[in-house]
């Protein structure tokens, strides 16, 4: 018999599971219950019949059953799902288990459908394969490996199919339909209720198991005290991020290889309390890869994360510093290589070993772009490090916008236009669109973002590195203060700096080089954002009065171009409109 694939099997039970009436959460611990049933029936002697009995029946034994399974205690949650589920339904979802079994499905492969289908921590295959095979290792049977938080619970699924599992989730309701499902799939793993305040405090134990998976949610901010876990800066009852807090105890969890999986976001931030934590992990001689995981491994949405690697001491042989890969790439898609390559660290496109110097250097970015490099930027580094070069910072200023200030205050306005990445067109700024009024009193707040003729703006969040030009003919033909949007920097030279004319630093900022460069440093975890301190360290090439005017010849000639364009295409527009004025008047 052949064996139906995941897609299969979620075709067949989607139907029924959906004529429930139930949300995925009431449903799935009914399901779970019927597909344990229908598995051990033709086992248990004293267990009633799944199959081939009236739905009236099933409903009558449903208690001997949940006793016979030994479920006493999932049987309140079971029997609120059941009542909700329906006659009909019922006897859908078992006609779909038979035919799943007819045609050769595990009970394991038909308990991951239904997570699949239910589950929203579900992460994708992928992600999961990959998190399973770096903890499993080559021909690696560990005695117990632990995972933590519901996340965790597909790679846990995966590990469990060679090794003992101990998954620890969030509340009682995930913890109950896992073991039932468990219990089904006939997999040596043991789910328990465990808040998040319970974890660090096991961490304080001599750790259990050898391998560890820890999974938090993403940007939860949590008052646990951290005193215990040495957060570096930390005060008692300060709020810090869930995944801050697991990078600390999450590898006290096991004395071997531990993963936590973190948004990028999180890596890529370089504020002093976030860079402090970092560098505790960096020197702290454990961390020794970062790897960027596929996009979709967080379930449900299209969010960056990375997992990072803790080895046991000196596990990372005699080359100190932190590994990282990009296992986006189509390159790494061989979990068998990526385990491979975190074992010799050795030369590959898609990884870079990175001295703790040079870490320390960016501030504790620990974002995976900022150092596996694509051709291209490799090629633009190497062509500005064969330049004589300046920072960003000491040739020019650079002005975030702020939130504007909102609210009357003695009813006296000013008119303001806000710039969005619209207005910009062709490396220019065009004159914005939306205009709104603020309160004059904040006349002195917003002054150091009121645009002035000849500066540059550089979106630097969302969409990343769209420049645009601001010149005296857009000034005058607006009849209001015009202030950048919060996606946007203004950069304006300095006096007596080596770039003499803003136009040259715009097409500087706009060329392939430099916006390869700009990608590359972006960061974060839903949103890219390029942090202003690496914005701040951009090199720009000391340029020659001869060469920086022929910049400016050249771009007068793209101009005149792009004038010429403009001028054609409105052309072929009236041709267009003569032509539709002549076949419907005739």
């Amino acid at each position: 018999m052949r064996t139906m694939t995941p897609e299969m099997l979620a075709a067949i039970f989607a139907p029924p599971l959906r004529n429930s009436g139930l949300i995925p959460a009431q449903a799935l611990p009914a399901a779970a219950f019927m597909l344990l049933w229908a598995g051990t029936s033709l086992e248990r002697q004293f267990l009633p019949p799944f199959h081939d009995v009236p739905v009236d029946q099933l409903q009558a034994t449903r208690h001997q059953a949940m006793a016979d399974l030994d479920l006493h205690d999932y049987s309140g949650k079971i029997d609120a799902s059941w009542r909700s589920f329906g006659y009909q339904a019922i006897e859908q979802f078992r006609n779909a288990i038979w035919i799943a079994q007819e045609d050769g499905a595990a009970p394991g492969e038909m308990a991951e459908a239904l997570l699949g289908w239910g589950a929203g921590f579900w992460m994708s295959s992928e992600g999961a394969e990959l998190l399973a095979a770096l903890l499993r290792g080559e021909g690696h049977h560990a005695p117990t490996i632990r995972c933590a938080f519901s996340l965790a619970a597909r790679p846990a699924w995966d590990l469990a199919k060679n090794s003992p599992v101990a998954l620890s989730v969030e509340n009682d309701e995930i913890a109950e339909t896992l073991s039932i499902l468990a219990q089904a799939s006939r997999l040596p793993i043991t789910i328990e209720a465990r808040p998040m305040d319970g974890l660090p405090r096991e961490a304080m134990k001599p750790p259990e198991s050898e391998r560890a998976l820890i999974i938090p949610p993403l940007g939860m901010r949590t008052n646990l005290d951290v005193r215990a876990l040495n957060y570096p800066g930390a005060r008692p009852g300060e709020p810090v991020s869930s995944e801050a807090y697991a990078t600390l105890w999450g590898p006290q969890l096991a004395d071997g290889r531990s993963l936590v999986v973190v948004g990028n976001g999180f890596l890529f931030r370089t504020n002093s309390k976030d860079a402090a934590l970092k560098q505790e992990l960096v020197e702290g001689g454990r961390l020794s890869a970062i790897i960027k995981l596929p996009r979709g491994s967080y379930p449900g949405s299209n969010v960056a994360v990375s997992a990072l690697v803790f080895e046991s001491e000196g596990a990372s042989g005699s080359q100190p510093g932190i590994y990282f890969v990009d296992a986006t790439t189509k390159g790494l898609r061989d979990t068998a290589l990526v385990q491979k390559l975190l074992m010799t660290r050795e030369p590959h496109p898609d990884c870079a070993l990175v001295s703790w110097a040079e870490i320390r250097e960016t501030g504790f970015n620990l974002s995976v772009e900022r150092y596996v490099l694509d051709a291209e930027t490799r090629q633009s580094r190497n062509l500005l490090e064969s330049r004589e070069t300046v920072r960003l910072a000491d040739l020019a200023e650079i002005h975030r916008s702020q939130a504007l200030p909102r609210g009357m205050d003695d009813g006296n306005t000013i008119a303001i236009r806000e710039v969005m990445l619209a207005d910009i067109e062709d490396g220019h700024l065009l004159l914005p669109q939306k205009t709104s009024e603020v309160p004059a009193t904040a006349t002195r707040k917003i002054e150091s973002a009121v645009l002035k003729a000849g500066d540059v703006l550089l979106s630097i969040k969302g969409t990343i590195g769209k420049v645009g030009l601001v010149s005296e003919a857009v000034l005058s033909e607006s009849n209001a203060l015009i202030i950048p949007g919060q996606s946007l920097v203004i950069i304006r030279l300095r006096k007596n700096s080596p770039i003499r004319s803003p136009e040259v630093l715009a097409r500087y900022l706009g060329s392939a080089a430099i916006q390869s460069l700009l990608q590359r440093m972006a960061g974060g975890t839903t949103i890219a954002n390029v942090a202003m301190g690496e914005l701040k360290d951009l090199p720009v090439p000391v340029l020659d009065d001869s060469t920086q005017q022929a910049v400016l010849r050249l771009s007068d000639e793209q101009n005149s171009f792009r004038e010429a364009i403009k001028s054609l295409r409105e052309k072929i527009e009236d041709k267009n409109s003569d032509i539709q004025e002549l076949i419907f008047s005739s």
